[in-house]
């Protein structure tokens, strides 16, 4: 959920606009899936679901000059581990990466 809060100082005369993205229901969700699929792979084992990751997150991470999430975006399986590493709360199943 995104929460933007304008915050004006007439003093100053200075305008602040903050984002704030409470994570809390999307690794809530992540976590009981990862409850639900142990090591996530197909009965086959030719997938494995290893993490959910929220557009606004990704989005806002590459936004702000992130590595990572721009070489992932891009293709960059090496930098999607270290990103997905980073962010633990979009794991969605057990193991390594």
């Amino acid at each position: 959920m995104e929460y933007k809060e304008l915050d004006v100082d007439r003093r100053k005369g200075t305008v602040r606009l903050r984002t704030a993205y409470n994570t809390d229901e999307i690794e809530r969700d992540n976590h009981n899936l990862k409850k639900i699929i142990g090591k996530g792979f197909t009965p086959d084992r030719k997938m494995r679901l290893i993490a959910e990751i929220p557009m606004n997150d990704i989005l806002r991470l590459g936004n702000a000059g992130d590595h990572d999430a721009i070489a992932g975006m891009n293709g960059d399986d090496a930098a999607l581990k270290r990103l997905i590493r980073r962010n633990p709360g979009w794991r969605a199943s057990d193991g390594s990466i």
